[in-house]
């Protein structure tokens, strides 16, 4: 996942409104700007996830001037987006908003402004916003993270599951040993569809459901194998 952060107010104090990482003399020296504590942790906690760590601002701060503040507390930074970069992008989107991370392929944006909120809400993009007061902010972002790996996680399945489902159904109508393929994906792919809350119950109805076709008929096959595969990873994900 692509993940931006903001800058002001967000890792980088305004005045004293959070506690920042230990900064010595030559960082001072360097005017290496103080930054979050727990921005470090939490970053690497987030690369060695396999996550891309962005920077989104809309100060000046020239890209360099950026780096080698994170390099110097040992934090390494993929992309950078200043205020420059932000401007000439979203122009030529004829976007009249603050910020759009999804025109830099960011994924999630982190900030402190409750503007970037809103317009995440009408723009329809991934945003948590973070108050300077917020103690837990590393855990309310990995949280976020988490929802959205799951939902990621879904989706890419019943995605996949759909179109196994529309393949069976295809097939099925010139060769009748799909058609309980066919069915029983339709089934379960509506009960995926329509449930949040997979008791053992609903489980056990889906394993039936898979069973009952082992004992008729069906073409079977590797599209078959490859639908049981992606439900039993989806109960495994729900349950």
């Amino acid at each position: 996942m692509n993940i931006s952060f903001d800058l002001d107010g967000t890792l980088i104090p305004y005045d004293e409104e959070f506690e920042t990482e230990k900064r010595g003399f030559i960082g001072r020296f360097l005017g290496i700007e103080k930054i979050r504590k727990g921005s470090r942790d939490l970053i690497l906690t987030l690369q060695n996830k396999g996550h891309s760590i962005n920077i989104y601002t809309t100060s000046f701060r020239s890209k360099h001037q950026i780096r080698k503040t994170f390099k110097y507390y040992g934090i390494k930074v993929d992309k950078i987006i200043n205020q420059k970069d932000n401007i000439s992008v979203l122009r030529n989107e004829n976007c009249s908003a603050s910020k759009y991370p999804p025109a830099f392929n960011f994924d999630l944006h982190i900030d402190d402004l409750p503007g970037v909120g809103l317009e995440s809400k009408n723009l329809h993009f991934e945003a948590i916003i973070i108050k300077p007061s917020e103690a837990n902010w590393g855990k309310l972002v990995i949280q976020k993270v988490i929802e959205l790996e799951n939902l990621y996680f879904e989706s890419t399945h019943f995605k996949r599951m759909k179109m196994m489902e529309q393949f069976f159904k295809e097939k099925s109508q010139t060769n009748h040993l799909y058609t309980p393929q066919y069915e029983t994906s339709k089934s379960i792919n509506l009960i995926f569809e329509n449930t949040n809350n997979f008791t053992p119950e609903i489980i056990n109805s889906i394993e039936n459901q898979l069973s009952k076709v082992k004992s008729k008929k069906h073409f079977g096959g590797s599209q078959w194998y490859d639908y049981e595969l992606h439900v039993l990873s989806f109960v495994k994900h729900k349950s």
